[in-house]
């Protein structure tokens, strides 16, 4: 929420507290500062002065000469406006002045005639009609007549006001008001609060519509009032200055008035126009068929949805946005002035349905109170009154439930102290709570504290401990050691570790983490190519997505990866080393029946960053974090079918490779991004197996070399695998060449391997290593077809 300082001042003297020590002692009450929005500096030595005489140039028939009053000395400036007359108020840059654009004024002589400084235009000082009238016009900005001399052009224009932007927790709807947040500071700083005028005079009766609420469940109150003979104009300098700094576009003063009052009381109001509402008016849900012109130009279904109404027609969706046709023309005469007070959670369900938010619906959303729909319809009477806008009918209009019972919270100083674990005296405890407007009566050793109607979200001594302890200050806790409590170890779960590690591992490969969101576009199947049946393809659908993009729970993280890579490479971002460790959700069946399987995946991309090799690397590092990993044939639809590979070891399963061309032209990605997504789940469940290590044997290994030919779609990873399983004396093996030119027979191909034979016990004989080197070729000719080339 906005909170300029010069309108907080109207009901707290804050004196010589600075910005910064005002939000440091709001955050210490619980309201956050997230930004101190300073006045504009980009303006310097340029003040108001008055056109006190003007002749013209005498060797120019377009250039004047002016002496103009700024306070301290009149100055002699030459110009050639010819909106400049006598008397005029006018923006003097005096000579050393600097300007929006950087333009610093200095002494000059115009035709022979010296001139000292510069009447300035709006667009020299960067102002449009939306801050002062006469801005846009060609020529010298014209003050108005109450302007003072010598003042400082940005006090002039209101554009020296600090605003605070002050965050409001979802327990405090009370402080969405600049009243109430006004008191909270008063109590802060131990002054005075000064209550906004609320009197107004009633000048004339008039007939008004009767007041129907039909489901007083989700309407509790509702007060109208008339105003007759209105006058449609601009609001005061001084209002439109306000709105505007807290984001408000001011339009009219019966508008902005509304406008002002909710960002005050934190009271939303609706105007009228009277002339428009038949016979009465009813607060009702929206019929069959019901359709209704917003101001927003747009047309909403109303069916089922809660209205204000007339007897033939609905004028407004109720808490969120009037009828087009019923709002406030600049030829209105009358004015019926709405103050409701509506269900929260209802103002929340409608907005989303019909996907239609406003000022009102954000503060009806976190909650209105009962006494701030009178006290915000009679602040609007009082400013429509003050500003001449019209004649306040006496009649009143009204229908609501029986208003709510203060609540009562019986406690004792001792039981508040204990939970804060500090003493404060009694007397401190009451005068805090008095100063926040809770009645409080002592009887015997306890407290019976009346809460106020504002304060909803009080329920019982631990919210009136944590009032207290807000304005005690929380720096008067002193840190002890409770009774009957011992200390407890503490540390991450096997999964937490083991995801730790996972991340370690990631970050010294030089991968940096990404998050995305867990729901994706239900359109990223068909972009990556998944077959019909693919289990990736049956995402559970969101009830209330915000949009298509994001209305579906994620199957793979393949998807939000190449987002994210086409997002960078947007940018200029182009090379890249990401990784992402999150949940999937895969369903057994749509619509789903049961909760879907949660799994554990990392998606690990590269993109102008290495090759196939250098992704089969950092798959192959991760995997030996969790076991030996093997390598197979690959089928996934997203990868290029001679560039990938599926990886196995104990506990992660998962596919790697250069991403498809066709996949890379749906995401308009380059075509040289190497992606890997893994399942973990069942590697992150259980604790990291301890490496194994062996001493160096110190009887010499022997190397031998073997060549095979096999059919061409013999996969030569199931080779490398299957020859290290002959025997354990089979060291390492390593693929040296494959060769499929002349003297190798058609549809074959000549696939040569290195093997390291190690003995453990004696060193080999020759009948030793022909007996190994026979079991591998004998064992290859059965599972493969091989032959000895």
């Amino acid at each position: 929420m906005k909170l300029p300082l010069s309108w907080l001042k109207d009901y707290v003297d804050i004196g010589d507290v600075t910005p910064q020590e005002l939000s440091d002692k709001l955050l210490s009450i619980g309201f956050e500062v997230e930004e101190i929005i300073a006045p504009r500096n980009d303006i310097s030595g340029v003040v108001v002065g008055r056109v006190m005489n003007i002749v013209h140039h005498d060797n120019s028939d377009k250039l004047w000469v002016c002496n103009i009053d700024i306070g301290e000395k009149y100055v002699q400036i030459v110009t050639g406006a010819q909106n400049v007359k006598l008397g005029n108020y006018v923006p003097v840059a005096t000579v050393g002045a600097v300007l929006p654009d950087g333009k610093k004024i200095s002494e000059a002589k115009l035709r022979g005639v010296d001139s000292f400084g510069m009447l300035c235009g709006g667009s020299e000082l960067g102002v449009d009609d939306d801050i002062i009238e006469g801005a846009s016009v060609d020529g010298i900005l014209i003050l108005p007549d109450d302007s003072v001399i010598g003042d400082d052009i940005l006090h002039t224009l209101g554009l020296d006001d600090t605003v605070l932007d002050v965050s409001i927790t979802a327990n405090r709807p009370d402080c969405q008001a600049i009243v109430n947040i006004a008191r909270e500071i008063s109590i802060l700083l131990d002054k005075k609060f000064v209550m906004p005028k609320l009197t107004y005079k009633c000048r004339c009766i008039c007939d008004m519509p009767p007041v129907t609420i039909e489901n007083k469940e989700l309407c509790s109150r509702y007060i109208g009032r008339a105003i007759c003979n209105v006058k449609i104009e601009k609001s005061p300098k001084w209002m439109r200055d306000r709105l505007r700094m807290c984001g408000i576009r001011p339009i009219n003063n019966l508008v902005d008035i509304t406008n002002y009052v909710l960002l005050e009381f934190g009271q939303p109001l609706h105007a009228f126009d009277k002339k428009f509402i038949q016979d009465k008016v009813i607060v009702r849900k929206g019929r069959d068929g019901e359709r209704i012109t917003a101001l927003d130009g747009k047309k909403y279904d109303v069916n089922n949805i809660l209205v204000i109404a007339d007897t033939c027609k609905p004028l407004a969706i109720a808490g969120i946005m009037g009828g087009e046709y019923t709002s406030i023309f600049p030829d209105t005469q009358d004015v019926f002035l709405e103050a409701a007070r509506f269900e929260r959670s209802n103002v929340r369900r409608t907005s989303r349905k019909i996907g239609l938010r406003s000022d009102s619906s954000a503060r009806y959303e976190k909650g209105v109170d009962w006494q701030s729909v009178e006290l915000g319809s009679n602040r609007a009477l009082a400013l429509i009154d003050q500003l001449k806008c019209g004649n306040i009918c006496s009649n009143i209009v009204y229908d609501s439930t029986e208003q709510p019972v203060e609540k009562q919270i019986v406690t004792t100083t001792d039981q508040i102290c204990s939970l804060l674990g500090i003493e404060i005296d009694k007397k401190i405890i009451i005068s805090i709570l008095k100063k926040q407007g809770f009645q409080v009566r002592t009887a015997a050793n306890t407290l019976i504290c009346t809460v106020p109607l504002v304060r909803e979200d009080i329920d019982g001594y631990p919210d009136l401990a944590e009032d207290i302890m807000r304005f005690y200050g929380y720096e008067n806790i002193v840190s002890t050691n409770s009774e009957n409590t011992h200390q407890t170890s503490g540390g991450r779960n096997v999964h937490d570790d083991n995801i730790e590690t996972v991340k370690s591992v990631m970050r010294a490969l030089g991968a940096d983490e990404i998050l995305n969101y867990s729901f994706i576009s239900p359109d990223e199947a068909d972009k990556l190519l998944l077959d019909g049946n693919d289990a990736m393809r049956r995402c559970i659908p969101i009830k209330n997505p915000l949009s298509r993009d994001i209305s579906v729970m994620r199957t793979q993280l393949i998807s939000s990866m190449l987002n994210s890579i086409a997002r960078n490479c947007a940018r200029k971002n182009d090379v890249m080393r990401f990784y992402e460790l999150g949940k999937t959700f895969i369903t057994n069946e749509l619509p789903i029946t049961d909760l879907p399987q949660e799994r554990d995946v990392i998606c690990v991309a590269l993109c102008n960053d290495g090759d196939f090799y250098t992704l089969k690397a950092i798959v192959g590092e991760l995997a030996n974090v969790f076991g030996m990993p093997e390598y197979s044939a690959c089928k996934c639809s997203y990868l290029h079918p001679k560039q990938s590979l599926h990886v196995s070891c104990d506990g992660v399963s998962g596919d790697f490779g250069k991403l498809h061309p066709l996949v890379c032209e749906n995401y308009n990605l380059p075509n040289n991004v190497y992606v890997a997504q893994l399942d973990l789940t069942d590697a992150l469940n259980r604790p990291i197996a301890l490496a194994q290590y062996m001493p160096i044997s110190k009887l010499q290994p022997v190397d031998r070399d073997l060549a095979l030919v096999v059919k061409k779609d013999v996969a030569v990873g199931d080779m490398l695998n299957d020859v290290k399983s002959v025997s354990p004396y089979i060291a390492q093996v390593k693929l040296f060449d494959i060769y499929d030119g002349a003297q190798i027979e058609e549809g074959y191909k000549s696939v040569a391997f290195s093997m390291r034979l190690q003995p453990t016990v004696n060193t080999f004989s020759d009948a030793e290593i022909k007996n190994i080197m026979n079991s591998v070729i004998d064992n290859a000719a059965t599972k493969f077809g091989a032959k000895l080339r």
